[in-house]
């Protein structure tokens, strides 16, 4: 079942770390610093190596900045060289080159789903305002005035699913949902299962999670009637699209599954021994990043499909988003936002 996240405004002031690090690389010594310095690549380890996967590597010792805000952030997205974070309020921009943050993106209510990127836009829904933010993230501006959803609430705990077919949202009736980015309008809605969670586009398909059923729907965005199975772990919900497969985080089994273009299950990767309340999971930089509560966030490689590391400390829950440069890892529960360099 979903879990609700926790809202409680924290409010905090706590020095920028220096940064220096990568998935999987050996902690760094720098000293803590006001603001982020140029790029450092941190030294590989040893081809020979074995990597200790039990034991996680403490965030800020392998070299993470924590940025404090205000605001329980949550909700994490990169784009146009910034990070963007829900926080009370709207959505946070957070320069990511020096860690400034940079003003606030008033969006009423609650954001209460995963953002998503894509049609030269950063895409933030309001659960219980029924409405969609489109943002540009070159600029910090709103594209277009609050987009009105014509449903009574958006699904909890979910995702927003961006890709060349459009803009897929679930709705808390449980239907799936076709925005034209063009017209910034639903043209399209569609009956989903119960239980039906998070939605994201990619590999040619829509995929939706049914956290009720242990289930995976891949689903034809030509016509969204024509849909396929796909049988994961149990209670999955969040999910991320990358290196050729859907990557599905299984809360109550505390399991990644990973599908291939094709709706096939070709691995199933244990990341907590206990389940996973909350949680995200994104890709980027070469691996899978999966928020757990066990640990802070924990990296599979998936050359290997195997974990290459784990982070800490434990957190409560949050989310994660990735790109070529930098993993950015939020806590709501302590007011934290970690940026771990790669290589």
């Amino acid at each position: 079942m979903p879990v609700t996240r926790p809202r409680a405004m924290i409010a905090s002031a706590v020095a920028v770390a220096s940064v220096v690090a990568a998935c999987g690389a050996p902690p760094s010594s720098q000293p803590a610093s006001a603001t982020i310095p140029a790029v450092v690549l941190a030294t590989p380890p040893s081809a020979n190596a074995t990597p200790d996967t039990d034991t996680p590597v403490n965030m800020e010792a392998a070299g993470a900045t924590r940025i404090a805000l205000a605001g329980a952030p949550d909700w994490v997205a990169v784009a146009a060289g910034s990070a963007w974070v829900a926080v009370d309020g709207g959505v946070r921009r957070v320069d990511a080159t020096t860690g400034q943050v940079d003003g606030l993106i008033v969006v009423p209510g609650v954001i209460c789903l995963g953002f998503d990127i894509g049609f030269d836009s950063l895409w933030a829904g309001s659960c219980d305002r029924h409405m969609l933010a489109r943002i540009d993230p070159s600029t910090g501006s709103l594209d277009t005035p609050f987009i009105d959803l014509p449903v009574t609430g958006l699904q909890e705990e979910g995702s927003i699913g961006v890709g060349d077919s459009g803009v897929w949202l679930v709705s808390s009736e449980r239907e799936l949902l076709h925005l034209d980015p063009v017209i910034n309008q639903v043209d399209g809605r569609w009956p989903l299962p119960a239980g039906s969670a998070a939605v994201r586009a990619g590999l040619g398909s829509v995929w939706v999670t049914v956290s009720d059923a242990g289930a995976l729907l891949k689903i034809e965005p030509a016509d969204p009637r024509t849909s396929q199975t796909i049988t994961v772990g149990r209670g999955p919900r969040f999910l991320a699209i990358g290196e050729g497969s859907v990557w599905v985080m299984n809360q109550a089994d505390g399991t990644v599954s990973r599908v291939d273009a094709a709706g096939t299950v070709v691995a199933t990767i244990e990341v907590s021994d206990v389940p996973i309340r909350g949680g995200d999971i994104a890709v980027g930089g070469g691996f899978v990043w999966v928020r757990t509560e066990q640990d802070l966030v924990v990296c599979i490689d998936p050359a290997t499909n195997s974990i290459e590391h784990r982070y800490g400390p434990p957190s409560g829950s949050g989310s994660v988003a990735v790109d070529d440069t930098a993993a950015w890892v939020t806590a709501h529960d302590t007011g934290s936002l970690w940026r771990l360099t790669l290589q």
